[in-house]
């Protein structure tokens, strides 16, 4: 091998190693869940992140007519927040790869999920969730006894990599 493929072998590592330091020393495939998603109930873009070694989710986007405060809060108090930028999935832990559970275990497993729609928080302690990828961009959310079966799932559509740039300059900064 000549010096010449050396140096850029090197190189070409040293930047492997310097993406992987910046991505926090976890590579994020393409075929992960880390990106922005469409909820169909709503229609909103929801952004999936990693937040310590678990999974977190944020509304980044409402289609117009949709509230855009949280009116839906059983906490009076807190009906006026607005929903975008609202932290609507936190906590779920990874089991596998693309595969991410929340709640149940008698409250052993954090995770829970806002529901804006009704107001309610899934993930409690004898009901466990699950977020699985099933291709590469397709997530089924529902319970984890039945998130293959249940015909209660919300299957989620990953936003065309066109959209995916104008959501990143729109999306709020914050720690994620």
């Amino acid at each position: 091998m000549s010096n010449s493929s050396h140096t850029f072998l090197a190189l070409a590592a040293g930047v492997a190693w310097v993406a992987f330091l910046a991505l926090g020393g976890r590579a994020h495939a393409a075929s992960d869940v880390f990106g922005f998603w469409i909820e169909p109930d709503m229609g909103a873009v929801v952004k999936l992140y990693p937040c310590d070694e678990n999974l977190c989710g944020r509304l980044v986007r409402l289609p117009a007519g949709r509230p855009k405060t949280d009116v839906n809060n059983p906490d009076p108090v807190l009906r006026s927040r607005a929903l975008e930028g609202l932290q609507v999935i936190e906590g779920f832990r990874r089991e596998a790869p693309g595969a991410w559970v929340g709640g149940g275990d008698n409250g052993r497993v954090p995770g829970r999920i806002y529901v804006p729609l009704n107001g309610d928080t899934l993930g409690d302690a004898s009901n466990s969730y699950a977020i699985r990828l099933d291709g590469q961009d397709r997530l089924t959310v529902g319970l984890q006894a039945c998130v293959i079966t249940c015909m209660m799932n919300s299957v989620w559509q990953r936003l065309p990599a066109d959209a995916t740039l104008a959501m990143q300059q729109r999306a709020r900064p914050s720690a994620d």
